[in-house]
This record gives structure tokens, sequence and C-alpha cells, in this order.
């Protein structure tokens, strides 16, 4: 891959995190919302996952933390 190429997924990796894509969001077992990691609404069951495959795999934005 070149420097070029390497370039272009650094900034590819930058442009999805500067627009929330990448971002670490929590869902849970049981719920249908995605939440940040100090929501009121996550208990024990947590699970890792970033925002733009928890959209695609249905999830919506807790409307309490706002992630």
């Amino acid at each position: 891959m070149g420097l070029v190429g390497a370039l272009a997924v650094v900034c590819f990796i930058c442009w999805q995190r500067a627009e929330g894509e990448g971002e670490e969001v929590f869902i849970t077992d049981l719920g249908k919302k995605y939440h940040r990691e100090d929501c009121v609404h996550l208990q024990d069951s947590r699970v890792a996952i970033l925002r733009n495959q928890a959209e695609a795999e249905g999830y919506e934005a807790c409307g309490v933390c706002q992630p």
C-alpha cells in the first residue's frame, strides 16, 4: 500500500470519527437504543459497538444520554 494509500486510510478513519460514525456506543441485551458509557439506562448488560453499526442494526439513540 504506499504512503499515499496509508494516508488515505488514516484520513478516512479520522473523517469517520469526526462524523461520529466510528464513535463507540453501548447497547444492552434487551433494548433497542444505544447509549453513552455513562448513561443511567446502562445497568449490568452493556455491549460496546460502533455507532454506525448500531444504527445499521436498527438501534436508535437514547433520548436521555443523547449519544
